[in-house]
């Protein structure tokens, strides 16, 4: 296990102390359920797929998520927040994101960086609005749900995920395949 330190001020401190009874347990669920939506939504990725290949082989346990992605950690399969921002930075300073020896379209994006795809590209002037009218034209509940949630709430997007890859919902928008990875690869070019 590793502690983590966290600086707060009194007034920071008092202000936990009146939303939680037990700092430290409310601390512990914050973080446990983020590695957990992490880990969540690593198993939509190439890199997952990969991470449990690559255990099977070694004869692990494929359905330990914990070893799964600690392999594909091991593998280089799966990146940190940290060693993305250092590729997609070096890619943005060769303006050119295929010179890292990475699948450009693996990388993730900002939603600023999709932002300014869509509206340098001439897709839109309202990304958000585009975004929201394509999302809006899921049929399924839960799944619209889900992709306005993503759109919304998160602040890097990969091209893998659901709402990026479902044909239906691409066609719906104006897009192929081929056009949205040329979208990709553009707002790679802008910086994060």
């Amino acid at each position: 296990m590793t502690d983590l330190i966290i600086e707060m001020t009194e007034a920071q401190l008092f202000a936990l102390d009146v939303i939680a009874k037990d700092k430290q347990d409310w601390a512990d669920n914050v973080l446990t359920n983020r590695a957990r939506i992490a880990i969540e939504d690593l198993k939509a990725t190439e890199a997952w797929a990969k991470s449990i290949t690559a255990l099977a082989s070694a004869g692990g346990d494929v359905t330990d998520d914990e070893a799964i992605l600690l392999k594909g950690r091991d593998e280089g399969f799966v990146k940190t927040a940290a060693e993305l921002a250092e590729i997609t930075e070096a890619a943005q300073e060769d303006n050119n994101p295929i010179n890292t020896g990475i699948d450009p379209l693996t990388l993730p994006l900002t939603t600023w960086q999709v932002h300014q795809a869509l509206i340098h590209n001439g897709v839109t002037n309202d990304p958000d609005a585009f975004i929201e009218a394509a999302l809006s034209s899921i049929v399924d509940e839960k799944d619209r749900a889900l992709g306005k949630s993503a759109w919304k709430n998160k602040s890097t997007h990969l091209r893998s995920a659901p709402m990026f890859n479902d044909p239906d919902l691409m066609t719906k928008a104006g897009l192929s395949k081929e056009m949205l990875d040329n979208l990709w690869l553009s707002g790679l070019t802008f910086e994060a």
